[in-house]
């Protein structure tokens, strides 16, 4: 009992003895990495708004939590090489990143004081799975990533029809991406199964065993799968 107790009283522990509930097990090795990161993370928000000042104190519950849950609801499979658009302070990438050191990450923002400030993370944690593009996903999409991914991810971007134009000239065929969404999305899907690149789309609760917070936020992930 008092050893549940310190965990509860401790967001990192909580969060990862929730993850290990369900089935995500993340090695000492990288939850030290993840645990130095939100370090960094909050010191540089101190000088530039990557996650609102409310959070701060709340990383694990608020961001470490929602970020990778996905783990638990979509296959990634290894040696993926993922797109994270519009990763800001790099969220979802860094932290999938640190957990899934078999996949690669790119992660694209058209802030480049936030490109800067993840590039600097990068750097000090040493990570060869990530990198960090500064540039917006249309002109990326044109250039240097024509149909580049098979895998892209967006969390709290815009809507699903703004992603699926963005993303048009990244995506490889027969690609997906992976919004992290929260509240009602039955318009948004509405409005997005008139595209005729998707050819199906599919929605699913982030809610965890042992959590609560993700249900009472309606966090979900919407897949679009194109053709």
């Amino acid at each position: 009992m008092e050893h549940n107790t310190s965990i509860m009283k401790n967001p990192s522990a909580k969060i990862r003895h929730i993850l290990a509930t369900n089935q995500i097990f993340i090695p000492e090795k990288q939850w030290a990495l993840l645990q130095q990161w939100v370090g960094l993370l909050q010191e540089f928000n101190q000088k530039i708004n990557l996650i609102s000042r409310k959070d701060v104190d709340r990383v694990w519950e608020k961001h470490i939590l929602p970020s990778l849950a996905i783990l638990a609801a979509r296959p990634f499979p290894n040696h993926s090489e993922i797109c994270d658009l519009g990763t800001g302070g790099g969220l979802p990438g860094m932290p999938l990143a640190i957990v899934r050191p078999d996949l690669q990450f790119i992660m694209i923002d058209s802030i480049e004081k936030k490109t800067n400030a993840v590039q600097s993370m990068i750097s000090t944690l040493a990570l060869p799975n990530a990198k960090i593009i500064s540039g917006r996903a249309e002109e990326l999409g044109k250039r240097r990533f024509h149909q580049h991914f098979s895998i892209i991810i967006a969390r709290a971007v815009s809507s699903l029809v703004n992603l699926e134009k963005w993303t048009r000239h990244l995506r490889k065929p027969k690609s997906v991406l992976h919004a992290y969404k929260g509240g009602n999305m039955e318009i948004e899907i509405q409005q997005a199964s008139k595209i005729q690149l998707i050819s199906r789309i599919e929605e699913t609760s982030l809610h965890l065993k042992g959590d609560s917070q993700l249900l009472e936020d309606q966090k979900k992930i919407v897949t679009l799968y194109f053709r």
